[in-house]
């Protein structure tokens, strides 16, 4: 593993707690809340306001990195996951409690790339092998 990802490991191990601490929802004051969050998206906030007793619109964004290199009998391997995310959600409470109903759109700026590369030998055939993969998604979506 290269220093790059020894050092993300280790900044990972040592936010974690300080982020799900920070995930845990503000309490709301005059019908306004910021909050932090930490999840599959990434770390993030989230900043939600009352519109009336039992409607609120909530505003929120995400972001994580990973990357990771490594060879494994002779090839290359190059990973790197990218996400940024940012998101407007309306929520009804029809009953008045923790219990919502919600809808919203999400921007979704997702992209994962990988790079393979080396030489190999087969039944004493060498072959050059080169395999470049990017998958992106949709910029918006539905919640």
């Amino acid at each position: 593993m290269d220093t790059r990802g020894v050092v993300m490991k280790y900044l990972t191990l040592l936010l974690f707690p300080v982020l799900l601490l920070c995930s845990m929802p503000a309490k709301a004051e005059k019908g306004f809340a910021i909050g932090g969050r930490f999840g599959t998206l990434g770390a993030g906030f989230e900043v939600t306001k009352a519109l009336t007793k039992r409607s609120r619109l909530r505003f929120g964004a995400n972001a994580f990195t990973f990357g990771t290199s490594f060879n494994e009998a002779g090839i290359s391997y190059d990973v790197d996951l990218r996400s940024r995310n940012a998101a407007v959600i309306f929520d009804y409470h029809p009953l008045n409690g923790r219990f919502r109903v919600s809808a919203g759109v999400f921007y979704n700026k997702n992209e994962f790339d990988a790079d393979a590369s080396g030489a190999l030998t087969i039944g004493g055939n060498p072959y050059v092998t080169s395999l470049n993969a990017n998958v992106s998604f949709d910029r918006t979506s539905p919640y």
